[in-house]
Parts: structure tokens; C-alpha cells; sequence
């Protein structure tokens, strides 16, 4: 069994991590888009090529399911995706998410800190009402902290006065979705600030929905493959990862 995962860049290490301790033997392709990041910025046809592209290679490389461990190309590109391979099950991260907040809300107000493409998008709006979800949704769409994470400043101390900055608009809620995977990078610093609020990372319900559909069978290899900067993707990775990490170079995706 393989599986492929694919991001902008090292923000679905959070959700390739919770993935793996569930599927100890699955192979797995992680794909990072590094030489097109952030996504958060980008115009939804963008978007929606950019996740066509790499998922056909992802399916070329032998891929059987496939993970869009990213908020913005779930968003605009998973209906494209389903569309293009009804043979092979896609999953993205905004209606696990979704589910996930709805469930641990106790006073139905939600906050989602996300890019501003996802925020845009309103695609957490929909994906909340599907769960009759009849409460209030404060969102705050944080351009910066995808790129910081990406250079690796996650741990900065200079990062969580942005955290700050942008985490100021939830008073209320007693729920924060982490509506881009590479924010629990940052959840030490988000506890620190809303120490009260329940932090929902879709990583976990990405899992919960698929650990049931899938075999845990393979070799249990990984392959890391960037379309930019290798060695910076690398030295995130391991840091984040805790274990080295070495990353391949992978020239041409665009269909």
C-alpha cells in the first residue's frame, strides 16, 4: 500500500507524522511544493493545477490514496482531484476538521486561524453547516506564519509576537481550528496564548476517517520529494521531525 501525500511544503510533516504512527507500514511519497510556496496567496485556478499536477504524479509513482495534507489546495483543488481519480480515494483536511471542532465545542463558538486563501475560500463555513453546526465561526485568515514556519522559525521567540497579533480576535471561542497544517508547529506558542481554548488539528481526523479504509501493509519506506530548495526543506524537516531527514530533488510535475 502506498500512500501520497502532498503539500506546499513542510506543513504536512503534521499530518504525515500522525499518519505514520497509525500506518507503521504503509510506503508513503511525501511530495513538498516548495518551489511554489505559500499556496495561502495564490488565485484558486492556481491552486486547483497545482494539486492536479502533483496528484498525477503522486498516481504515476504508484500512489493508491491520496492526502492533500494542505487547508488551501483542499479547499480548491479536492473536487478536481476526486474528479480526475474516482479510482482512488482523496482525502483533505477541512471536513475532518470541521468535525473535529464541532465535537469539542462545548460553547459553539469556533475560531479557525488559517491562510487567507482558506479563509477566503469559505470552505469551513460549508464544511460546518453539513455538520448542522448552528453556532459562531471567528475566522482569521495569518499570511505570515506559513512562510516562518517554512524557514524554520516555528520556535522563535519573534514568532509568537505574531501569534499574538493574530490570535487577538478570539475572545469567545473556546475551540481553534489549526487551519493550515503548518500551524502545530506553532501549538506550543498558541497554548501559551489561549491556554483555555481546545486546539483541533485535522491531522488526527484525517486518520480517524481513513484507518478504517486502509491496510496497514508495505515496506513502510518513505520518500521526500521537494520541487525547490532541498537542503532547507531537509534541515525544517528533521528539526521538526526529530530524526534526519533527506530529501529528493523532483524537477518537472507540471502537466
Amino acid at each position: 500500500m502506498k500512500i501520497g501525500i502532498f503539500d506546499s511544503g513542510v506543513g504536512a510533516l503534521s499530518v504525515y507524522r500522525e499518519v505514520r504512527k497509525a500506518f507503521s507500514k504503509v510506503d508513503i511519497d511525501y511530495f513538498g511544493d516548495t518551489l511554489r510556496m505559500p499556496y495561502g496567496s495564490k488565485t484558486p485556478e492556481e491552486i486547483q493545477k497545482f494539486t492536479l499536477e502533483i496528484g498525477t504524479y503522486l498516481v504515476k509513482e504508484g500512489a493508491e490514496a491520496l492526502i492533500i495534507a494542505c487547508n488551501t489546495a483542499t479547499a480548491y483543488g479536492l473536487n478536481a482531484l476526486e474528479k480526475a481519480f474516482p479510482e482512488i480515494p482523496v482525502y483533505g483536511m477541512i471536513e475532518p476538521g470541521a468535525r473535529l471542532a464541532v465535537k469539542r465545542t462545548k460553547n459553539k463558538k469556533i475560531g479557525l486561524l488559517a491562510t487567507k486563501g482558506t479563509v477566503n475560500s469559505g470552505a469551513y463555513d460549508k464544511a460546518l453547516q453539513k455538520q448542522n453546526f448552528d453556532g459562531k465561526l471567528c475566522k482569521v485568515g495569518a499570511g505570515l506564519l506559513a512562510p516562518i514556519v517554512e524557514e524554520g522559525f516555528g520556535d522563535h521567540p519573534g514568532t509568537k509576537k505574531f501569534l499574538e497579533t493574530y490570535l487577538k480576535p478570539f475572545t469567545e471561542e473556546d475551540t481553534l481550528i489549526l487551519g493550515c497544517t503548518h500551524f502545530p508547529v506553532l501549538e506550543e506558542f498558541i497554548k501559551e496564548i489561549l491556554p483555555e481554548v481546545v486546539l483541533i488539528n485535522p491531522a488526527f481526523g484525517v486518520v480517524e476517517e481513513i484507518k478504517n479504509k486502509m491496510e496497514n501493509k508495505g515496506k513502510g519506506q518513505t520518500r521526500f520529494k521537494i520541487s525547490g530548495d532541498i537542503q532547507n526543506f531537509s534541515a525544517v524537516a528533521s528539526k521538526i521531525l526529530g530524526e534526519k531527514i533527506s530529501a529528493e530533488f523532483v524537477e518537472k510535475v507540471i502537466l
